[in-house]
């Protein structure tokens, strides 16, 4: 009878470790499907990042192209003031020329 005891007993204890192992395994299966849920998200969110980046590198090209057209303009806009200058010197020039050649006819 003490041989049944002890297999009775052994039986209950190896019972109650393939329960524990069980509720362990259970926990890891949990873990790990926590786990790929992340990874999943997480790969989204890098696709999402890096659709982000392109985005970005096609909006710092645009801003980089509009800054070389705003430069060109005040450039134009610049040899615009330098020729209205000129022009105006030059008027002051025939103004001063028509003016003296009108005196010197009048005076004729």
């Amino acid at each position: 009878m003490n041989f049944c005891k002890k297999i009775k007993f052994s039986w209950g204890a190896t019972e109650h470790k393939c329960f524990e192992i069980q509720q362990i395994l259970s926990e890891i299966r949990g873990c790990t499907n926590q786990k790929r849920h992340d990874a999943t998200d997480l790969l989204s969110k890098t696709d999402q990042l890096k659709q982000i980046i392109v985005e970005l590198i096609n909006e710092q090209e645009q801003l980089l192209a509009c800054n070389d057209d705003v430069n060109l303009l005040k450039q134009r806009n610049l040899d615009l003031y330098s020729d209205m200058e000129n022009c105006q010197i030059k008027e002051a020039e025939l103004l001063l020329y028509i003016s003296a050649t009108m005196e010197t006819k009048v005076q004729q």
